[in-house]
């Protein structure tokens, strides 16, 4: 593995990265590179285990690509969303973060006395910290991570009271519900508070595998593998030509593989303030079954890079409770965010601590999505609305759930019942 200073001076700064472009991934000094991923597990039977849920959780948001392949599996011969990288083969090296806070375990018993509301905040898989291969091939530049659920845990960030990261209308969204969740009276004439609201948690609630690509994590990712590909001058036209119909001023692949100015062109394109559509449409064209079968980057593998490993699986909503905080819903939201792709931010009440939801023991826990809004997606049921569009509605219209009693033991229960059954409901 090479010495990650030495990467950052021969590789990096060819496209003008260095060490401050790492602001929000919690890297406060450059440490040791770890190896993560399904290329690592040495024990088949957890390596198996990990792709069954990954196989059954296909349709509920685990997927990491929308390609499909026929192949044999311990679930019988069925359609896969793999790219061209085999599941088990994927993995990468990271540089993980140093600067970040502790967080407490979520005190439920506490709410059984106090008069609260939740509401969830849903965000995406990103992981935090560096990232430096995919797979196993160096990348042309080490790739920023700023984080999903982590993003409020960074010093600066706490220090700095933020609790999430977004554009401006979902803030709004968010900012909004809270709101509209604590109860609080104003008078519309004087903008005066005549009642004082009740405390709201956000909750992290967990998008789909594919949910990174409007980050600049992912396209980041797939420009610093570009070097590595095995590709023709024709596919490469091919392809810039297709984007050159689909994205305005595209200013195309070409040189790119060995040519770091242009490299720093493309990447600079796509992360423009409001490049987050194009790279979308970029990652999500270079994922179709032409390109990845002409040696493009593996979308699949980038997507598995960027996110947070133990989240490999995981259908949409399953990894709720992995950060909660108290939202500040009077307070003006601010423009510095420490974050590559998202300039506004939520803020947290100032002194209050971050938590994980967690058994009575402390042990930390996620939580399924039904038990953080149980009537709001119990009368979607009744509506006949299906449970794939829940991820969409909920992020439009942000639910509230009071902390009721009842609310309260079903979530305890449920937690009891995920430690009685051991790992990995016990993470």
């Amino acid at each position: 593995m090479p010495n990650y200073k030495d990467f950052l001076l021969k590789l990096g700064n060819k496209v003008g990265l260095d060490v401050e472009d790492f602001i929000g991934t919690g890297i406060k000094t450059i440490g040791e590179q770890v190896d993560e991923g399904l290329r690592y597990i040495e024990d088949q039977g957890a390596l198996g285990s990990l792709l069954n849920r990954y196989y059954s959780n296909m349709n509920r948001g685990s997927k990491l690509t929308t390609r499909e392949k026929m192949q044999n599996t311990d679930l019988g011969r069925i359609k896969v969303n793999v790219g061209n990288v085999p599941l088990e083969e994927t993995g990468r090296t990271i540089i993980k973060p140093d600067d970040v806070v502790d967080v407490e375990p979520f005190p439920l018993e506490r709410f059984f006395d106090e008069d609260v509301a939740v509401i969830p905040t849903m965000w995406d898989r990103s992981d935090l910290g560096v990232l430096t291969r995919v797979n196993d091939e160096n990348l042309a530049f080490p790739v920023p991570l700023d984080a999903g659920y982590q993003y409020p845990m960074t010093r600066s960030n706490f220090d700095a009271n933020r609790f999430g990261a977004s554009n401006k209308s979902p803030v709004t969204t968010v900012m909004n519900a809270a709101k509209r969740a604590s109860g609080q009276k104003i008078d519309k004439k004087t903008g005066e508070i005549t009642k004082e609201g009740k405390p709201v948690f956000g909750v992290y609630t967990n998008m789909g595998g594919e949910s990174n690509d409007y980050s600049t994590m992912v396209s980041d990712t797939i420009i610093a593998m570009m070097p590595n590909a095995k590709i023709t001058n024709k596919s490469v036209k091919e392809f810039d030509d297709l984007m050159k119909d689909r994205i305005e001023n595209w200013p195309g692949l070409n040189g790119v593989q060995d040519n770091p100015e242009k490299m720093k062109k493309l990447r600079d394109f796509l992360n423009r303030p409001e490049g987050g559509n194009d790279r979308k449409l970029f990652v999500k064209t270079m994922e179709t079954g032409k390109w990845n079968s002409q040696g493009f980057p593996d979308v699949a593998s980038a997507r598995a890079a960027t996110s947070v490993q133990d989240m490999f699986g995981m259908g949409t909503g399953d990894a709720t409770g992995r950060i909660i905080g108290q939202i500040d819903y009077n307070a003006p939201t601010t423009r510095v965010t420490d974050h590559n792709t998202y300039p506004v931010s939520i803020p947290r009440v100032p002194n209050t601590p971050l938590y994980r939801t967690s058994t009575k023991g402390g042990a930390f826990v996620d939580i399924p999505r039904d038990l953080l809004l149980p009537k709001y997606l119990k009368e979607r049921r009744l509506a006949n609305k299906p449970e794939v569009s829940d991820t969409r509605a909920i992020t439009m219209s942000v639910p509230s759930q009071d902390l009721t009693p009842k609310t309260i033991d079903d979530i305890m229960m449920e937690i009891r019942r995920m430690e009685n059954r051991g790992y990995p409901y016990n993470r």
